[in-house]
């Protein structure tokens, strides 16, 4: 794995001192507690998360942002945060910076994330791609053998536009996580790829990842939010994390549900680590790499 530290800052990017991670800190536990007592006793549902999803995805296609840019490398920099900036993470440590910089930088890092384990020509497939963020990022920076699945029709329909409107191709297939049999030939001896999407499945955790090991991919790389999962960072910055999975009925056991799937031989983890990098100062993900048995 190269280093953490490869892809640099941009020079835009302010470092947050910690007064200002004090007063982010105060403001957002006041958020997530409102939110997590708007939704107590209120369980996350498929239903949900899916009419969630549909509703976004179908204002993004609608809106077509990607048009605004020049090329996969101008899109991959673009968001629904605009200009404005962001009190961000970046390589573990909090910065102040433009949103199109921090996207920016982002691309490079999951492309750098990937490239440590898949090569441009190789296939990756991402599950729950949404209009196709991350794809636009990999292809941004060289891969060309990409496929994306969501539940969503409109994320499928805008993944494919946006590809077109660059010139590219993409394989977009419409599929639910909760049921990966029809499309699984499609997940076969690929690299695939999720990012922040089982978070949706509080208590479906252990048929997403069954159906996702049945399909007998080559490897699996989760970037998902793990609070429990974040050494090295100040208790005090942590815990909004930890309240932001709680307030919204996030899933809060991926770590160790792939421990009991290799414990019965179904998967053998390879690579658990921390990548100290989110559009928000709080909530950063952890890589988990894993490997279906033969």
């Amino acid at each position: 794995m190269r280093s953490r530290m490869s892809v640099a800052i941009p020079a835009s990017a302010r470092p947050i001192g910690v007064s200002g991670r004090l007063a982010a800190v105060a403001r957002q536990a006041e958020r997530e507690l409102g939110a997590y007592q708007r939704r107590r006793g209120r369980a996350r549902t498929t239903v949900e998360s899916a009419r969630e999803y549909e509703a976004r995805w179908s204002g993004q296609h609608q809106d077509a942002r990607w048009q605004a840019a020049e090329s996969l490398a101008d899109a991959a920099r673009l968001s629904s945060y605009g200009s404005a900036r962001l009190r961000a993470l970046l390589d573990f440590r909090a910065y102040s910076i433009p949103a199109p910089d921090f996207f920016g930088w982002r691309a490079a890092k999951l492309a750098e994330i990937v490239g440590a384990f898949v090569r441009p020509d190789e296939p990756v497939l991402e599950l729950g791609c949404g209009i196709g963020k991350n794809l636009v990022a990999l292809a941004a920076h060289g891969y060309s053998d990409l496929a994306g699945v969501d539940i969503s029709p409109s994320a499928v329909r805008a993944l494919h536009d946006q590809f077109a409107y660059f010139g590219r191709t993409v394989r977009g297939l419409e599929g639910d996580l909760m049921d990966l049999a029809p499309i699984g030939a499609e997940l076969a001896g690929r690299t695939v790829l999720t990012n922040y999407v089982l978070e949706q499945l509080p208590r479906q955790l252990d048929v997403a990842l069954d159906q996702i090991a049945r399909a007998r991919p080559r490897q699996v790389l989760h970037i998902e939010p793990c609070p429990d999962r974040l050494p090295g960072r100040r208790a005090w910055e942590r815990w909004p994390s930890v309240w932001h999975v709680r307030s919204h009925d996030y899933q809060r056991d991926l770590y160790a549900t792939l421990c009991e799937l290799e414990a019965t031989g179904r998967l053998r983890l390879t690579e658990v680590r921390p990548l100290g990098y989110s559009p928000y100062m709080f909530h950063s993900a952890v890589l988990i790499r894993w490997e279906p048995y033969e």
